[in-house]
């Protein structure tokens, strides 16, 4: 039978006897979109039209129109053949007639007839790439013409790129705008990255591209060369207008270059509150860094949590099996008999849901061992590779009390590394490594070592059988944490505690938090999972017992000699690393040596957290590699942008620093000696006029007053607990302050006006 030949007669020859006649009168429907997809049709005579509801540029439905169907084609072949649901409405324009085959037989068809599966395959996938443009476009552009979307689906060219093959290099002449329909792509501008801790300069800037987005656009309208590399970080699909072809659909439809121009204006508003990459379509590839992982329990509680958050399909070998009754299925190569058909099947699963969850093989053991290999290693089984290939990012677990440096090993020997690495390799996609730590462990250790083996782009610690923990895993990877960043302001910035309290207690998830100043001392705090009681412990002990801001000195350098203050926050924190916390947390300061912010990540707690909190005048500085680093409070006293760069969906900021403060009520200041003098007198009215530590205190928080109100305009709740009363030394009302912040945060949190958007955690 000659492959050419028209699927219709195919069918005919093949099952004959088992194709029904069905018949439609003028406007009757054939099945609406949403319903279950349980045959497939074959049009024998007259016309069909297919219409899809799809989200517009703000989110709304729209109703498209993607085309009719005449004699020959076939109707409805990628829901049955992906045993999901119908994707899109169809209806009669004209009386029509139609064969019909049940799902059951194609379901036998795919299993006993792989050339025709192919077949059936092919047009499933050409009709899944015209539904993806048709949804691109309408995200993109809003309700599109039909005639449009009929100009523009006739003269695109399909792109198909291999994981890190590039697209467009920096510098080359315009060839046009391209849409991507499924995969990722990678967008380097040039642009130094964001520090990770003190010593990531250099890196590129990065930028992801995610399914219904474009590329392209601003070279294609203004001619310019382009400004970027984009490579992409899976295999992927997309649909390319060159020039020429774009002024020629231009020509017709002229609106298209003012649809053109919101959607730059929509990216440019975006690059001011950039949305996270990942806030989107996400599929992730779950793969054993070490022995003895339960993948399956990690998977599964995984694919729970994002299932919360959007439609979640959890695929392994067995699921994936079980579901599209084929057997063999995981072990299917590239360009084997019936590996097509898979690839459509995975391609319509991945349209149907925001979340991916690919379970690789437990161990490489289960692939084909190689002789020679070190250590005992086997290649990846062929299910695993595929889930690395299809997969945005890589999550690697291992077990926190493993050897870092033999499962570091197991990743390069089995052949992964060249798909799994850090952000150094243009080759790799990034990669996130997951620490297992058994129930009851206190705190992580031990973190660098395992950065240091494996090398990946983000970590992440767990306890195994806690939900909260892959909960917020889950909100860090698609996108959807949920920040706090705490202010510096002296004593007053003790209200944090209250706030942090109260949040956890209205079960508001704090999934990054970020400090400066006093803000970092209970950020920390709050990334290590104290509880209040040991909050307000330490701090007395700290504070008002140990009170290191009355460690007075010859002021040469600072005021106060800071030894104290040293041995306060080893006693708090003791060896701790960032890298160890629970929370991913972040810290400012202010490197005075080259007028820059550092934003802490990595390192040892108590130094960062020393760094953000040297007050200029007051402390004396840190010393790191040869520079001083003062209070992140002079260029950044609230870093809600800190976490909003770091990927969360919502920031709350607490801003302690009251935009008035510091009121004198004399005309002049009184002499030093007079001071003094009723200082020494007890019975004498004290006068209200600022210390010279008040004074340098407020002078730091104006510094960066500017940056504040921009965070504060950005954050999705912004918190300002009412402690103007209290001074910004007053560290003996630490259980007062803290109180206020409790109180006036539950206010906010079960009032009537708290953001809707908290509904979701406070109900």
């Amino acid at each position: 039978m000659s492959s050419d030949a028209p699927i219709e007669r195919v069918l005919r020859e093949r099952l004959g006897d088992r194709l029904a006649d069905v018949t439609l009168a003028a406007g009757e429907t054939l099945f609406c979109q949403g319903d279950p997809a349980d045959a497939l049709y074959v049009v024998a005579d007259g016309r069909l039209r297919v219409t899809q509801e799809l989200a517009g540029p703000d989110g709304s439905p729209v109703t498209m129109r993607l085309g009719d169907l005449g004699p020959g084609e076939l109707v409805g072949e990628l829901g049955v053949l992906t045993a999901g649901r119908r994707t899109a409405s169809v209806a009669a324009v004209e009386p029509s007639r139609l064969v019909r085959l049940s799902g059951g037989d194609v379901a036998a068809l795919v299993e006993t007839a792989p050339a025709i599966a192919e077949r059936l395959a092919e047009l499933g996938r050409r009709r899944l790439r015209s539904s993806q443009l048709a949804a691109a476009l309408c995200r993109l552009l809003g309700q599109v013409d039909p005639a449009l979307l009929e100009d523009i689906e006739r003269r695109v060219a399909w792109v198909s790129l291999k994981g890190g093959e590039v697209l467009v290099s920096a510098g080359e002449a315009s060839r046009g705008v391209y849409i991507l329909l499924s995969g990722r792509l990678r967008v380097a501008t040039g642009e130094p990255a964001p520090a990770r801790g003190a010593a990531a300069a250099g890196q590129r800037f990065v930028s992801e591209v995610a399914p219904g987005e474009s590329v392209g656009e601003i070279a294609l309208l203004t001619g310019e060369a382009r400004t970027g590399e984009v490579r992409a970080l899976r295999d992927s699909l997309l649909a390319g207008l060159s020039a020429e072809d774009f002024d020629a659909v231009r020509a017709r439809h002229p609106q298209l270059v003012e649809a053109l121009a919101r959607v730059l204006i929509r990216r440019l508003r975006a690059r001011e509150r950039p949305r996270p990459a990942a806030q989107r379509a996400l599929a992730l590839a779950v793969v054993a860094a070490g022995p003895d992982v339960p993948l399956g329990d990690v998977a599964a509680r995984l694919a729970a949590a994002f299932a919360r958050l959007g439609p979640t399909l959890h695929l392994s070998r067995e699921s994936l099996g079980r579901l599209t009754g084929l057997r063999g299925a995981a072990d299917l190569e590239p360009g084997a008999p019936r590996s097509g058909w898979l690839a459509a099947w995975l391609d319509e699963q991945e349209a149907r849901h925001a979340f991916l969850i690919l379970e690789a093989d437990a161990s490489p053991a289960e692939g084909r061992s190689e002789p020679g290999r070190s250590g005992g290693c086997a290649t990846p089984s062929a299910w695993t590779r595929r889930c690395v290939r299809e997969a945005d990012r890589v999550l690697l677990v291992a077990r926190a009390g493993s050897d870092p440096t033999e499962c570091g090993m197991r990743i390069a020997e089995c052949g992964l590394k060249s798909q799994i690495g850090n952000r150094k390799s243009e080759m790799a996609k990034p990669s996130i490594l997951l620490l297992l730590h058994p129930q009851g462990t206190p705190l992580p250790s031990g973190t660098e070592a395992w950065l240091a083996a494996v090398g990946p782009d983000e970590h992440y610690h767990a306890r195994e059988g806690r939900d909260d923990d892959f909960a917020r895993l889950a909100r860090c990877l698609a996108g959807r944490a949920v920040g706090l960043a705490l202010g510096g302001g002296g004593a007053r910035g003790l209200a944090h505690l209250g706030v942090a309290r109260a949040l956890r207690e209205c079960g508001v998830p704090i999934d990054r938090v970020a400090g400066t100043s006093m803000g970092a001392i209970i950020a920390a705090a709050t990334a290590m999972e104290m509880d209040y009681a040991t909050e307000l412990a330490l701090g007395h002990r700290a504070f008002i017992v140990g009170r290191p801001h009355k460690e007075y000195t010859l002021p040469i350098v600072s005021l106060i000699r800071s030894r104290r203050l040293d041995r306060v926050l080893a006693m708090i924190y003791g060896e701790a690393r960032i890298e160890d916390l629970w929370r991913p947390f972040a810290c400012v300061s202010c490197n005075l040596t080259t007028a820059e912010m550092v934003t802490h990540t990595n390192g040892l707690l108590w130094k960062a957290v020393r760094a953000s909190l040297a007050i200029p005048g007051i402390f004396t500085p840190v010393i790191q590699n040869g520079q001083l680093l003062v209070d992140g409070g002079v260029l950044n006293n609230l870093p809600g942008d800190v976490l909003r760069r770091a990927g969360c969906s919502r920031v709350i900021v607490v801003d302690v620093s009251p935009p008035v403060d510091l009121a004198v009520q004399c005309q002049e200041f009184p002499s030093p000696w007079r001071l003094l003098w009723r200082r020494l007198r007890r019975r004498a009215k004290a006068l209200r006029v600022p210390s010279v530590l008040d004074i340098l205190l407020r002078t730091l928080v104006i510094s960066s007053e500017h940056v504040v109100g921009e965070v504060k305009r950005d954050a999705d709740l912004c918190l300002t607990p009412p402690v103007t009363r209290y001074g910004m030394l007053q560290f003996e009302a630490m259980r007062e302050i803290a109180d206020a912040g409790y109180a006036y945060t539950r206010q906010v949190l079960d009032g009537p006006d708290r953001p809707p958007w908290l509904e979701e955690f406070t109900a």
